[in-house]
């Protein structure tokens, strides 16, 4: 069973802030989001589990470019693309464990730098435990927990506690 930490307000608003991908358009923000690194195995182990598992869950994934040799220029490339949900589903669905960068979108050397709030979510990240992916949700109380894993175990934990799902 996965641990669950609650993130604070202010922190909870670190992470709305930054940029995101929301997969399933709905009439509110996803309660559900997830921190990735474009180049971290695990981050693309989970999003391939829960496309098979949840296909239509609104999920909001959020870049952070913190771990991998060029995971800054690809978290910015996903960011600046004109279709980012087809750009994170290239990085994630192609991911090859064997390669030193893992996805298969291809940087932008012209895409522009990571915007504020995106570092600064980096940085926060870090500091809640540094670990990718990073699951965080607003629970039926609507406080804000965070939780880790790449199985399918974690995101029906997760929807068993999520407020709207």
């Amino acid at each position: 069973m996965p641990l669950f930490s609650e993130i604070n307000p202010a922190n909870a608003a670190i992470l709305l802030s930054a940029k995101g991908i929301q997969l399933v358009s709905t009439p509110t923000p996803a309660d559900i989001q997830v921190i990735f690194d474009p180049n971290g195995p695990y981050g693309a182990l989970l999003f391939k589990e829960m496309q098979a598992a949840y296909p239509f869950l609104p999920v909001r994934w959020v870049p952070v470019g913190v771990f991998g040799n060029n995971s800054i220029e690809k978290t910015a490339t996903l960011l600046a693309s004109t279709d980012p949900i087809s750009a994170l589903e290239t990085d994630l669905q192609q991911f090859n464990n064997h390669a030193a960068n893992g996805g298969g979108l291809i940087v932008n050397p012209q895409a522009p730098p990571l915007p504020a709030e995106t570092q600064r979510l980096g940085k926060a990240m870090l500091v809640w435990g540094g670990f990718t992916p990073m699951v965080v949700f607003r629970d039926s109380q609507g406080r804000w927990l965070r939780t880790g894993g790449a199985s399918l175990v974690v995101i029906k934990s997760v929807l068993a506690r999520a407020a709207s799902q």
